[in-house]
């Protein structure tokens, strides 16, 4: 009988199914991990680690390193340039300070008022006049108002002019009424007579009649001639009184014209108040020069909302700066141990940056009354003399001050000296150094011949002109001929 393959399933001979229990492959039992095995594999997954971050090093600073090491000429180098200046050195004795040019009349012109910019009539650099109209806001309310009021004026005006034709009607009705009571009074103290007359010759004939010597007829004409006559003395009373009420009738209606020319006079004064302060904010919407001088800056344009309290969101505060350019000085500090120095001597040199090799002549006018505590120097200004602001002066320039030494009458004028940045020098031998210029962006060698130490400079001899444009930190490996960037 043929045994059966192993690990086959066999079949129970009770019941003939197979035995799944015993059906399974068998693999190799692997060998355990001897001790000390795992170091040795965590070691190598650091080591690859390590491999990966220094490629990933070399490749980021890849451009750096290929300039250090001066093997990408096609590459640009990234480099830092100066241009080389020249400048008047500082006498023996005297102080140098550098300082900046001020304005002693600066404005920043702008409205009490706020509202659209709606007219910008300036640019940059124009010189304008005092008074004259550098911008306006939105002033179409305000010019309504004061339309509006001045028409109200108008209307005052003609109803004026009317009250005032009724008080001289009103006023001749009075000189009527005056001349009618006149005249009643006249026409009364007539009658008056006349009535006396009839009564005295009545009782002067009533004796008659009496006696018999006079007809009863002429005594009643007699007494009608009384009556009639009292009668008419009524009659002229009743017209002295109707004078008399016509003629304070017109007086009160020419008093009461009066009151309303009065009233109409004070609504007027109102209405010209009332139009003189609409004229006075419509004037505001204007924006004018306080003093003649120079646009400096514009720090808006049409469209924009100015505001009175200053920039506020998107609200500019003003609208341009002004700038009175016969009032520029020179600002400095100095050192609080050489402020009487410069009181004994006030004369001075100024020497721009832009300008180095002149010198122009200046004189201390103000040093202030009190020190910066935090850098222990005192602020200096130097004014320049009647006439004398030199034509390149600007607000803001950088200037060097030379205060003229103790004795004497002004800074003395020394030659020009040109100056290079100490860090742009290399291969130092004695007096003579190295550096490299700028021409057609690459590298150009160029051998100096050195001078005195001025500072963080050094006097060049020879070598350079005056507009060279050096490099600073220039590394060793750099070669002449590489192509440049500025930084």
């Amino acid at each position: 009988m043929v045994a059966s393959p192993p690990h086959m399933a066999e079949i129970s001979p009770p019941t003939g199914a197979p035995d799944l229990k015993r059906l399974r492959i068998e693999r190799p039992t692997a060998e355990a991990p001897r001790k000390g095995s795992a170091r040795p594999r965590r070691g190598l997954r650091w080591g690859w680690l390590l491999a990966l971050a220094a490629a990933a090093a070399v490749w980021w600073f890849r451009a750096e390193l290929q300039q250090a090491a001066g093997l990408a000429n096609d590459a640009p180098l990234q480099v830092r340039t100066v241009f080389v200046r020249s400048e008047v050195a500082t006498p023996p004795g005297a102080i140098g300070s550098n300082g900046y040019i001020v304005a002693r009349r600066r404005a920043a012109l702008s409205t009490v008022l706020s509202g659209l910019l709606v007219e910008m009539k300036v640019e940059e650099g124009q010189r304008v006049e005092a008074d004259q109209v550098i911008a306006r806001i939105q002033y179409d309310d305000f010019s309504v108002g004061l339309q509006t009021r001045e028409l109200a004026i108008a209307v005052l005006s003609k109803q004026r002019a009317e009250i005032e034709q009724e008080v001289v009607i009103a006023k001749h009705g009075i000189t009527r009424a005056e001349q009618d009571c006149v005249n009643a009074r006249q026409f009364l103290a007539q009658a008056q007579a006349e009535e006396r007359i009839a009564h005295a010759e009545l009782e002067r004939q009533r004796p008659l009649h009496a006696t018999g010597d006079l007809p009863w007829l002429d005594l009643e004409r007699l007494a009608n001639s009384e009556e009639r006559a009292q009668a008419i003395v009524a009659a002229a009373a009743a017209r002295v009184a109707g004078a008399e009420a016509a003629l304070e009738e017109a007086r009160g209606r020419a008093a009461g014209r009066e009151l309303e020319l009065e009233r109409i006079d004070a609504e007027s004064e109102r209405a010209k108040s009332e139009k003189d302060a609409a004229a006075i904010l419509l004037e505001r919407t204007y924006i004018r020069a306080p003093f003649a001088g120079v646009i400096v800056r514009k720090n808006a344009e049409e469209g924009e909302v100015v505001a009175s309290t200053g920039g506020q969101g998107n609200s500019r505060g003003s609208v341009a700066e002004l700038v009175d350019f016969d009032s520029l000085e020179v600002q400095v500090e100095l050192p609080e141990t050489r402020i009487l120095q410069v009181k004994e001597s006030p004369s001075a040199q100024v020497f721009f940056d832009a300008e180095p090799a002149r010198g122009w002549p200046a004189q201390v006018s103000r040093i202030w009354p009190t020190a910066d505590r935090a850098k222990a120097t005192i602020e200096v200004r130097v004014a320049f003399p009647d006439g004398g602001i030199p034509p390149i002066a600007r607000p803001e320039m950088g200037v060097r001050v030379s205060f003229a030494p103790p004795g004497a009458a002004a800074p003395t004028k020394t030659a020009p000296e040109m100056l290079v940045p100490r860090a742009a020098l290399f291969d130092l031998r004695g007096e003579r150094a190295a550096v490299f210029v700028i021409e057609e962006a690459k590298l150009k060698r160029v051998e100096l011949e050195l001078g005195a130490e001025r500072g963080e400079s050094r006097v060049v001899r020879s070598g350079l002109g005056s507009s060279a444009e050096v490099v600073l930190d220039p590394a060793p490996a750099w070669r002449e001929g590489q192509m440049v960037r500025r930084s």
